[in-house]
Formats: C-alpha cells, sequence, structure tokens
C-alpha cells in the first residue's frame, strides 16, 4: 500500500469546492432579449458509490455555492421569455458510506438571487423563478459505526422583482428554498454525538412602488429538514 493509499484509506479526507455563476443581462435602456434567461448551477463535493472502509481520520466536505442573476434592470428592457435563476449543491456522501467513519463533517454555503425588471417600464413576459436546492450529509446507507459526524447548512434564497415604476411580469414571480441537513435513507445503527445545523432564509421583494403588474401569482417558499430522514435506528445518544 502506498502512502496515498494508506492516507485515503486510514486518514483525514477533505473534499473542498466553491462555484459561482453570473448573469448580468439586458440591464440599461431599451434592451431586447427575445427568448428565456437562465442562470444555473450544480455542484456535487464528496464521495460517490462506497466511501474508504475505514475513515478514522476523520472526513470533510465543503461546499459554497452563488447563484446570481441581474437582468433587464433600468428603463424600458424587454425579456420575451422566462428569467430562471436556479442552485442546486449535494454535500456530503452518497451511495453506502464507510463502515467505520469518526469526526466527519459536511458544511455546505448556498446563495441564489435574482434582481430582475426594476426600474420604469421593464417588461418580461413569462415567469421570474428563484430556486435553491441544497443538501448537506450522508446520502443512501450511511455509517454502521459513526462518531462524532457534524452537518451544518445555510442557505439564501432571495428574489428583487418588479419594483419601481410601470414594470410588467406576465407570468408567475416564484421565489423557493429547499434546504435538507442530516443522514438520508438509512441512518447508522450505532451512531454517537452526531450534530445537525440548518439555516435557511428565502426572501422576495416584489411590484413595490407606482403602477408595476404581475399577471401570475407570487409564491414564496422554504422547505427544511434538519436530521435524519428514512429508517434511523440509534444506539447511543
Amino acid at each position: 500500500m502506498s502512502d496515498l493509499d494508506f492516507f485515503n484509506a486510514f486518514g483525514a479526507e477533505l473534499n473542498s469546492a466553491s462555484q459561482t455563476v453570473t448573469s448580468t443581462v439586458g440591464n440599461g435602456a431599451g434592451n431586447i432579449i427575445g427568448g428565456n434567461v437562465i442562470t444555473e448551477g450544480n455542484q456535487s463535493v464528496g464521495g460517490h458509490g462506497f466511501s474508504s472502509p475505514f475513515s478514522f481520520g476523520g472526513s470533510e466536505n465543503i461546499g459554497s455555492q452563488n447563484v446570481t442573476s441581474t437582468v433587464a434592470n433600468g428603463l424600458g428592457n424587454v425579456v420575451g421569455g422566462s428569467v430562471v435563476t436556479e442552485g442546486s449543491q449535494s454535500v456530503g456522501g452518497h451511495g453506502f458510506s464507510s463502515p467505520f467513519s469518526f469526526g466527519s463533517e459536511n458544511i455546505g454555503s448556498q446563495n441564489v438571487s435574482s434582481t430582475v425588471a426594476n426600474g420604469e417600464g421593464n417588461f418580461v413576459g413569462g415567469s421570474v423563478v428563484t430556486a435553491g436546492s441544497q443538501s448537506v450529509g450522508g446520502h443512501g446507507f450511511s455509517s454502521p459505526f459513526g462518531f462524532g459526524s457534524e452537518n451544518i447548512g445555510s442557505q439564501n434564497v432571495s428574489s428583487t422583482v418588479a419594483n419601481g415604476l410601470g414594470n410588467v411580469v406576465g407570468g408567475n414571480v416564484v421565489t423557493e428554498g429547499s434546504q435538507s441537513v442530516g443522514g438520508h435513507g438509512f441512518s447508522s445503527p450505532f451512531s454517537s454525538g452526531s450534530e445537525n445545523i440548518g439555516v435557511q432564509h428565502v426572501n422576495a421583494t416584489v411590484a413595490n412602488g407606482v403602477g408595476n403588474f404581475i399577471g401570475g401569482d407570487v409564491v414564496t417558499e422554504g422547505h427544511q429538514s434538519v436530521g435524519d430522514h428514512g429508517l434511523a435506528i440509534h444506539a447511543f445518544h
């Protein structure tokens, strides 16, 4: 066994990733976009499949994601279709995690924001959708003997749409956040000292000012789950 093989099997494993996706489209005066404006980020951090059989040093997965769009703000700008801003991030092992895992830590931070059709006389023909989805923690069958695991998730989803004078959105304005923090599927039968922390903010500022119009619905939703999901059997607490 090489030094690297030994380190990966028995030592600490660190996976860290940062993703930034930004669009700045059709801002100013009299700009026209005939179709849709789509800004998307997708990031996965951590092991996939069957992870290290003896991970005593503590695996650590850290993911940071920022997805931002600034579209059709100013005077008389037009987007013929929809404006979609979406972020998706998964942090932690996927599949069957380490049978003997001690001190694992998964940390995910996600920010998804859109600023669309603010100012005067701006027009979006379709919907404005701003959505974030984040999962932090093990997925599938978690460690049978996991001690001291920690999962921390922070999510912010915000939209600022059609504020000012005479701005129009023909469809819906949807702002959604979905976050899950903790084990998913069949959790550890002999786990001790696990900690799951989730913080979520979902904010929408829509059609404030004078003579602004939204043709459809304004929906602002947050969904958060913190802790074990599925079948959980814990012998020690």
